[in-house]
């Protein structure tokens, strides 16, 4: 049992020096979806670059200093009437983490669109960073459960 949580370390601290030693998928910028406060894709229609939620954004690299994290935007179009969801990336500080729903409501109040004859309306925006540390300790409090 003992040599089964020895291998069971190993393999976790291994795989987190060398996950500092290369770089995984392409850049958090090419799953964005907003361009500063305003929607980069049709405002008629879904729009996903994140297919797989959170685990999309979390593979891939961003720039010093910031985590890319999955956002989630549903508005309501003015014109259709209809109900639409844009999922994808977003880059974020650790200063904006800090105060996370301060800017959640900052892109609920500014979120718009490039078409000035559409209004946006119902916003409601969801960020979520996935966070490896709190992986790391439930797989840690696992292992000392063997």
């Amino acid at each position: 049992m003992h040599y089964k949580t020895v291998i069971f370390f190993t393999y976790v601290f291994a795989n987190i020096l060398s996950a500092t030693s290369y770089q995984l998928g392409s850049q958090c910028s090419s799953k964005y979806i907003l361009n500063g406060d305003y929607l980069m894709y049709d405002s008629y229609a879904d729009y996903r670059t994140a297919y797989h939620d959170v685990s999309s954004c979390a593979s891939l690299r961003s720039t010093y200093n910031t985590a890319c994290c999955y956002i989630k935007v549903k508005f309501k179009n003015s014109i259709s009437k209809d109900k639409y969801t844009h999922r994808g990336c977003i880059e974020i500080t650790s200063s904006e983490w800090e105060k996370i729903k301060s800017v959640v409501s900052d892109f609920e109040n500014n979120i718009t669109t490039n078409d000035l004859n559409v209004t946006l309306s119902k916003k409601k925006v969801s960020i979520d960073c996935n966070s490896n540390y709190i992986k790391l300790a439930g797989l840690f409090i696992f292992a000392l459960l063997l």
